[in-house]
């Protein structure tokens, strides 16, 4: 039987790109919602048990599907299996959704609901908020850390009909479990699509994906912090960045990412360092690299590869290159920017 790291780990998956008629089919959500299943299933990514994975993607085919009484049902299912247990359900819960969404008129303007596929154009909006479905799940007391992911749209306002509130929490919980919601866009603004390399597999030709389920899932696995692990913040950091340095400036609002850091930051596990290569010019007596934001010196890992060449291992992150001639007081020196991609520097 293959090894499953994270046996007490749940992961609840939606991709919805297939709507009624008047409404713009999508093209990356079905992708987006696979891509995050594959990662969560695999022993060096999420470690899941695939039998804790529920992945729902809609169909062509009519009737709509998922409507979103099923979406509901099967995220309700958690609180059942709690009434038979005296403890927790698990872990951790990695609620996923990507497809059309809404901002629903809450006081904050605060939540992301994505559009069920049995939406009716012109009537009621059928939707399942995000933030609201985790905030009932960690008053509920069923996990000990909720990550939830949306990579949906919020630039329209839309009152979202009250029976899809889930069956209340644990009033006398004190405090929140430990959690992580990144939201693709902010209140008012869009998510956006495009083509890009698989992020598990870039051998593979460009596919259609939302740009912020790429980021979190290169972030999953190159967004370390400067141990080598990915965390809350690490994550955080990494996909904001990602993201604002791939869209079109036309629509460069940073995602919108919420944890709370007086609590325990979540560990998503070790991630890799991005790897890149240094080459000298004949008279360079070596190199040193700082930080690029505070000039703080690094002491990242570095492999020679032969004279005047080396491969170095860093963290993501801004990061000044420099090094001095033989004898000579001037110095060369070259900005970076190293985001989970290969990188070169001449020095």
């Amino acid at each position: 039987m293959p090894f499953v790291p994270n046996p007490r780990d749940f992961a609840f998956v939606v991709g919805i790109e297939h709507y009624p008629p008047g409404i713009p089919p999508l093209r990356g959500s079905i992708n987006d919602a696979k891509f995050f299943s594959t990662w969560l299933a695999d022993p060096k990514g999420g470690g899941l048990d695939p039998n804790n994975i529920t992945t729902i993607c809609s169909t062509v085919a009519p009737p709509p599907f998922p409507p979103k009484d099923d979406i509901v049902d099967r995220i309700n299912t958690f609180f059942e299996r709690r009434t038979a247990l005296t403890d927790r359900l698990g872990r951790r819960l990695y609620l996923y959704f990507s497809g059309h969404g809404i901002t629903p008129p809450t006081p904050n303007d605060d939540d992301c609901a994505i559009v069920a596929a049995n939406v009716a154009p012109m009537g009621q909006l059928r939707c399942i908020p995000g933030r609201l479905a985790a905030r009932t799940l960690q008053r509920g007391d069923l996990f000990e850390e909720i990550v939830l992911i949306m990579d949906c749209c919020r630039e329209v306002v839309g009152t979202v009909d009250a029976n899809l509130l889930l069956p209340p929490g644990n009033p006398t919980l004190q405090r929140f479990p430990a959690h992580w919601h990144g939201l693709a866009a902010r209140w008012s603004s869009t998510a956006a699509e495009q083509q890009l390399p698989h992020p598990l597999n870039p051998a593979v030709p460009l596919l259609w994906q939302g740009v912020f389920t790429h980021a979190v899932l290169k972030g999953l696995t190159s967004g370390v912090n400067e141990a080598g692990r990915v965390t809350s913040e690490s994550l955080k950091k990494f996909v904001r960045k990602w993201v604002q340095d791939h869209l079109d400036p036309a629509n460069n609002q940073p995602p919108e990412i919420i944890y709370d850091d007086t609590l325990p930051l979540i560990d998503f596990g070790a991630g890799r360092f991005t790897e890149g290569t240094v080459r000298l010019r004949d008279d360079a007596a070596g190199f040193r690299v700082v930080d690029g934001l505070d000039l703080k010196p690094m002491a990242p890992a570095v492999l020679k590869k032969q004279p005047g060449e080396y491969v170095v291992r860093l963290p993501y992150g801004l990061y000044l290159f420099e090094t001095p001639a033989n004898g000579a007081p001037a110095a060369t020196s070259q900005t970076v920017k190293v985001i989970g991609e290969p990188f070169n520097v001449q020095l």
